[in-house]
């Protein structure tokens, strides 16, 4: 088999079910809108990049589309155990995740502390990620502080967060997962 063709072919594939150019594909995978036509030239392609880009085409993969045969579609990852909390923990969680009288987290500040986490990365998630902007509909690089923000924002039932939950839920009826799930006891 050869990664760059299997690459190649994907891209082509999803960019015509999708209606998005190669090198818009190429920038939400690589963060580098010209990597698609590089690689296409006979340029390099690392295990790294080759892997990167085969669990995106397949989180991202349109559903009304079969995967193309001849090609390993990545298992995900199974979701770590969440480690038992203590009722303490619990309680200190529920305060923490509490949403006021508009829908909204009660106190970003105490979030925050129990994440271990800047302000900054509170109001940069928030500024990207809610209804309405510019990425309400991405979703951060696994493995960040973005990201396990937005999952707990998501998990509250924080009001800015409403139609992406909607969408999880969705999708999770269907067996897609993005986020991994959390017990609601």
């Amino acid at each position: 088999m050869r990664y760059r063709n299997t690459i190649l072919r994907l891209f082509a594939i999803y960019c015509a079910a999708s209606g998005r150019s190669p090198s818009r594909v190429s920038t939400l995978v690589w963060n580098h809108g010209a990597r698609h036509k590089q690689i296409a030239s006979g340029a390099d392609l690392r295990t790294r990049s080759f892997e990167r880009a085969l669990v995106w085409f397949s989180d991202h993969w349109p559903g009304n589309l079969e995967w193309p045969p001849g090609v390993a579609r990545p298992v995900p990852e199974p979701a770590a155990p969440t480690p038992a909390l203590d009722p303490e923990e619990q309680r200190e969680l529920a305060e923490v995740l509490a949403l006021g009288p508009d829908g909204r987290l009660r106190s970003p500040a105490a979030l925050c502390k129990a994440l271990s986490i800047g302000r900054a990365t509170y109001d940069y998630v928030i500024r990207r990620y809610a209804d309405g902007r510019d990425r309400a509909d991405a979703f951060p690089q696994r493995n960040t502080w973005s990201r396990r923000l937005l999952e707990h924002l998501v998990a509250s039932g924080d009001t800015r967060f409403s139609k992406r939950r909607r969408r999880l839920e969705e999708a999770a009826k269907i067996g897609r997962r993005h986020f991994k799930r959390r017990d609601d006891g």
